[in-house]
């Protein structure tokens, strides 16, 4: 009976011994995985670009091609124990091991050549990504494993002919072909070095973004092979000195800033698989090409001249939010000066293009096309508590205007004060309600940002402008209509585009105001000749913008169907000379939106219900009146339009006093130096309030008695109490609500 147990126990023991040894087997396969290729096409099927696996081409060659020097570089600095030990490195785990469990998490892997190489070609991607000590175990018994079938230099030369070397290059003599223009047999020794220093990490050590950092590391390289005998001094000091060439990157590839955008959306859908994938875009390339040999045109017309280096240009179809164009630059390879950077999603300040935003917050709080605004010199109060004084582009001021003109001229001064009127939060609110979401620093913007003091994309711009077009409607835009495996199983789909009222009804009635002013030309006179890139054959609404200095110019327009958006200007925002966006940027956005539209019916922009027609007087926006010289249509949101009694952009009808300035509860800070220590009071009164007097503490301090009802003062620190009290044409007293400020030391 014991004898028969005892057997029983050597089966089991022999069953589980058999398992545990198949299991070991099996989970450490070293067999190659061969990856599909990922494809990216445009929206008519024209193929963009291809890469093998992750990315690139790789060109596999034999151990006797590769030089020696490449060899020993590799080795010095990945593996300098690579053919004494057996696949693994038991010095480096412990050390790692003890690196790992100081730091709570792992941060060395001390990976030797062999495990990078079952890393990086036996192991499916997802696996490779996994950092892990289940993952790190399988890792080294899987390499102690391949020693054993393999040869070092098998090994070696599988390594070689597979890692990855940036750019879509795979193994070196893809490397080689790509930044030498030669084959990997013919490398020098520093050329050797230079490539073994990018294994590390071939983002950082890029040569095209990273020259001089790449060119660091294969120093250090040549230090290592030093070290390990492999040179000796008179060849380090000869390889260190070599002047290196390194080729244009000329890769295939369509629409490369679209392509590396693409690649960037597609890593948001963690797509998991190792066959080969399709994805199918939202890009037109037959536009694109339009826009980019436009764009070259205007840049090599243009750049001696005014020191400009760059266009950027984006198309979207407004009513689903596709991207049909995306011109990130017109040189993608031009390293030297930043061509890689995508100039449609980079933060610039966008000058006067983001106007349109502010007004149409301005008509959300009851403003109208015919609301006066005031463009006369004025200082304005800064969270600093410094004077800020608006001048329009011109260098002049036009006394009255109203909001259309203001609007359509691209008159800074009562952009500056409309945005005073209706608030700095009510601008970032509509701003985020329209998709920017670059405006960040909520508690830092002054009233500049309506000028273009806060930077933004010019893709997300381009598409508040396109809200505009779509009656008040946000749609996010998107890229990617289709992503599929070669076999033809969907892995993403594109859903119809739901969209965001933005404040419903009033949003769509303050959308078609701003989509009128900008589509009208007479409205432009002021700021613009009659002769401008701004009109197209087609109906169409357009803003322009210009930062201060000319770092950056913009020209960003709308039909109902389409919005497309113009930057220009020098990547690393070195100013520009004297060129405006009317003059640099719109040339580009006129001819290409042209191309556009060429065959197509001209539309009218959507015309919402409550929006009426008044006869007004153009110099005050009031209803029509005996002593008016010149009338003309206006167009209103019904209930804002101005009343008989002279109030044109509210219906109240009693007298009123408001403090606009200083807000309540407002701290300033004082500047010992009272040539800067001022305060702007300002107050808004009905028509029929002819005089204002100030008083702070109940102590009379000023009186004002011309519209606009301002007074300097100069305060000193301290709590204060403001009140303004008005005398109205048949001698009434009206008075303002009590609003309190301090002022505290600059310290």
């Amino acid at each position: 009976m014991a004898s028969k147990i005892n057997n029983n126990r050597k089966i089991l023991l022999g069953l589980i011994i058999t398992s545990l040894v198949s299991f070991v087997i099996l989970w450490t396969g070293t067999t190659e995985k061969r990856q599909g290729t990922l494809k990216i096409y445009d929206k008519n099927g024209v193929l963009l670009f291809e890469e093998v696996g992750d990315f690139g081409s790789n060109l596999h060659i034999k151990s006797t091609d590769i030089p020696q020097n490449l060899k020993d570089a590799v080795i010095a600095t990945e593996d300098a124990t690579f053919f004494k030990n057996p696949g693994f490195d038991l010095i480096a785990i412990i050390r790692s091991f003890y690196l790992n469990l100081l730091n709570k998490k792992i941060v060395s892997g001390a990976s030797t050549i062999t495990q990078q190489y079952v890393r990086m070609a036996v192991f499916n991607t997802e696996d490779a990504q996994k950092r892990s000590y289940i993952g790190k175990v399988r890792e080294i018994l899987t390499a102690a494993k391949l020693s054993l079938f393999l040869s070092k230099e098998e090994i070696l030369l599988r390594y070689l002919n597979s890692v990855y070397l940036g750019n879509g290059s795979y193994g070196v003599e893809s490397a080689s072909r790509k930044y030498f223009k030669k084959s990997v047999s013919s490398l020098s020794l520093a050329e050797a070095a230079f490539l073994s220093g990018m294994i590390a990490s071939p983002s950082k050590y890029n040569p095209y973004t990273n020259f001089k950092e790449a060119k660091q590391r294969q120093e250090y390289v040549l230090d290592l092979m030093l070290k390990e005998n492999f040179i000796n001094e008179e060849q380090l000091k000869k390889a260190k000195e070599e002047v290196l060439y390194i080729f244009p990157d000329e890769s295939f590839i369509r629409a490369p800033h679209f392509v590396s955008y693409i690649k960037d959306e597609l890593a948001k859908f963690n797509i998991n698989s190792s066959g080969g994938i399709k994805v199918f875009t939202t890009l037109d390339y037959f536009k694109y090409e339009r826009a980019r040999e436009i764009s070259n045109l205007w840049v090599n017309k243009l750049g001696s001249e005014h020191n400009l280096t760059n266009a950027s240009i984006v198309m979207l179809d407004n009513n689903t939010g596709a991207i049909e164009v995306m011109l990130g630059g017109v040189n993608y390879f031009d390293g030297k000066s930043g061509g890689e950077s995508n100039m449609a999603v980079a933060k610039r300040q966008p000058g006067s293009a983001i106007k349109p935003i502010t007004y149409f917050a301005a008509f959300m709080q009851g403003f109208t096309p015919a609301t006066p605004i005031e463009d006369i010199q004025k200082v304005y109060p800064t969270k600093t508590g410094e004077g800020f004084t608006p001048r329009n582009y011109d260098n002049k001021f036009h006394g009255t205007v109203l909001v259309r003109e203001a609007l359509a001229s691209s008159l800074n001064v009562p952009a500056v004060e409309v945005l005073h009127r209706i608030g700095i939060s009510k601008f970032l609110e509509t701003a985020k309600a329209l998709g920017i979401t670059t405006f960040k620093r909520t508690d830092k913007y002054d009233l500049a940002i309506t000028l273009g003091g806060g930077e933004i994309t010019l893709l997300e711009l381009s598409n508040a402008y396109a809200s505009f077009a779509r009656g008040g409607k946000f749609l996010p835009t998107y890229s990617i209509e289709k992503v599929e495996t070669d076999d033809g199983k969907i892995i993403h789909q594109q859903k119809p585009p739901e969209g965001d009222k933005v404040y419903g009804e009033h949003g769509e009635k303050a959308s078609y105001l701003i989509n009128d002013i900008l589509s009208d030309p007479k409205a432009r006179m002021l700021g613009f000749s009659e002769k401008n890139p701004l009109v197209l054959s087609h109906k169409a609404a357009v803003k322009t913008g210009t930062t201060t200095d000319w770092h950056d110019i913009w020209a960003i327009g709308y039909t109902p169907d389409y919005t497309v958006g113009v930057w220009v200007g020098n990547n690393d925002n070195t100013p520009m000379t004297k060129v405006s966006g009317v003059t640099g940027a719109a040339p580009i956005w006129n001819q290409f939106f042209e191309e556009v539209i060429k065959g197509m019916p001209d539309k009218e922009f959507t015309k919402p219900e409550g929006i009426i027609t008044k006869w007004i007087c153009k110099d005050t926006g009031l209803p029509l009146s005996g002593d008016c010289d010149k009338k003309i249509e206006e167009i209103f949101a019904a209930g804002t339009e101005p009343s008989t009694s002279g109030a044109s952009n509210t219906k109240q009808t009693e007298s009123f006093i408001s403090i606009l300035n200083p807000k309540n509860k407002a701290v300033f800070l004082h500047d010992k130096d009272f040539k800067r220590n001022t305060l702007q009071l300002e107050a808004r009164a009905s028509e029929d309030i002819v005089e204002i007097k100030w008083y702070i503490n109940e102590g009379h301090t000023g009186t004002s008695s011309t519209y606009p009802f301002i007074l300097t003062i100069q305060p000193n620190t301290g709590n204060y109490l403001l009140k303004a009290k008005g005398i109205t044409k048949d001698n009434r007293l009206v008075e303002s609500e009590i609003i309190s400020f301090e002022v505290v030391d600059d310290r």
